[in-house]
């Protein structure tokens, strides 16, 4: 299908990430972690752009922190956000990502609220991990390098602490450039062309078609917003003048840690556990509400209602039939519902 020629040109003003091929409308998605995939030549690092610029810009008080595995587009976003290039950099930011993340949980709960409101002094924080598969080959736990443990427990517990971790790769297959941790939590997906069935199938599923993208700067959305395996792809907004990047972006303090001293060590993993274990309850009590109000539903039907991954989902379905909680009907497509 012919897609018509829409002006994709970015400029400061734009909203959302670029405009729906079919009806030429704005697209947005909301704030939360994010998973961006898709193969060499499909328009990542221009995608991954203009959600930068789109944190950099927003009204709500906001902070980008950007680890960049590759060490090749940092340079542009100096003065614009916080840059990790170096594992020993990388590590130290996670470090006060943790922390931060800390302080947020205790003020919530010191405040007796489910989730953090952003301000100037705690804004809401966009670390993009860019790209995965380098991430992945730096850890090394056994050498002081425990990226991922660290990006993880971010991942899984920073949306009510307003800490959205964004994972982009070009090579999403799980344990080369999506660990598969993160990859169970990422609610919201945007993945342009994949390389072949597998990658589209590890981030999107196998009724979606990424791989069958033609063009530069096309994107599938899987959200909350309830785009579909049948939508019309996404025309990126244009974003790949590397002068309009540095020249039209406002300037802002990159984030650090203010805050108590907290020194996290192998002691803390305890708290880690706690901390996922918390979030996933929080999955938990999302399935049962979801199920509550409407009587039965399909796991991916739960998933869009609580705005949750489709394996965090299941995982929390599953815990729950173990429990007593819920049970499916018969068939591979039969709904769940409640037991009591």
């Amino acid at each position: 299908t012919r897609i018509p020629k829409r002006d994709t040109t970015w400029h400061p003003g734009r909203e959302g990430i670029g405009l729906d091929s079919d009806t030429g409308e704005v697209v947005a998605m909301a704030p939360g972690r994010k998973l961006i995939a898709g193969t060499s030549g499909a328009g990542k690092s221009v995608l991954l752009r203009v959600v930068m610029a789109g944190g950099v810009c927003s009204e709500e008080p906001t902070a980008v922190v950007y680890i960049d595995g590759k060490g090749e587009e940092s340079a542009l976003w100096v003065g614009k956000a916080r840059i990790a290039v170096e594992p020993e950099e990388i590590l130290a930011v996670v470090q006060e990502l943790l922390a931060e993340g800390r302080v947020r949980r205790d003020l919530m709960r010191a405040e007796g609220v489910a989730n953090f409101t952003p301000t100037q002094e705690r804004p809401r924080l966009l670390v993009v991990v860019d790209e995965g598969a380098e991430i992945i080959a730096m850890d090394d736990p056994q050498n002081d390098l425990p990226l991922l443990r660290g990006l993880r427990s971010l991942a899984r517990t920073g949306r009510s602490r307003c800490i959205d971790v964004v994972w982009c790769t070009q090579k999403p297959t799980l344990g080369d450039g999506i660990d598969r941790q993160i990859n169970g939590v990422m609610t919201d997906r945007a993945v342009l062309r994949t390389a072949g069935e597998t990658e589209n199938r590890q981030v999107l599923g196998s009724e979606w078609h990424s791989h069958e993208l033609t063009g530069a700067g096309q994107v599938y959305i899987k959200d909350e917003s309830g785009r579909g395996p049948d939508q019309a792809p996404v025309l990126v907004w244009d974003l790949s003048d590397d002068a309009q990047v540095v020249k039209a972006l406002p300037d802002r303090e990159p984030w650090s840690y203010q805050g108590p001293q907290i020194t996290l060590s192998d002691d803390d993993e305890d708290q880690d556990d706690a901390d996922v274990a918390e979030d996933w309850m929080g999955v938990q009590r999302d399935v049962l509400r979801a199920l509550r109000d409407s009587g039965e539903a399909r796991s991916s039907e739960l998933a869009r209602e609580i705005g949750c991954s489709d394996s965090a989902v299941k995982q929390a379905l599953s815990e729950l039939r173990a429990a007593g909680r819920v049970e499916k009907g018969p068939g591979h497509r039969a709904p769940w519902r409640l037991l009591h």
